[in-house]
């Protein structure tokens, strides 16, 4: 059975509503570097509970299509550009 379901129109709406005001509270300047900080770590909370959703409806199409590489291929993406994050947020790596 596959329960793929991509975001509807009011999620994506939503999302672009929060990015909205966003933008237009670092635009007009009066948030703080410590609020910032929160608001984005929010973002990365809610983006990994999405993630997790996302991966699960992925790995039910994937196990209904079990010879078509395309899903590790997603998978595989989707690692590497989280263990870029991980490195990203570690604090004993240096940047250059």
């Amino acid at each position: 059975m596959n329960n793929f379901r991509p975001m509807t129109d009011d999620e994506m709406g939503a999302i672009s509503k929060s990015e909205n005001a966003q933008r237009a509270a670092v635009n007009a300047g009066n948030e703080t570097a410590e609020q910032a900080y929160k608001r984005n770590a929010t973002a990365v909370i809610l983006s990994m509970g999405a993630l997790k959703k996302q991966l699960r409806l992925h790995a039910e199409v994937a196990a209904d299509n079990p010879d078509n590489w395309g899903f590790v291929g997603d998978v595989a993406e989707v690692s590497r550009m989280l263990a870029n994050a991980e490195l990203m947020l570690d604090p004993d790596t240096e940047e250059d």
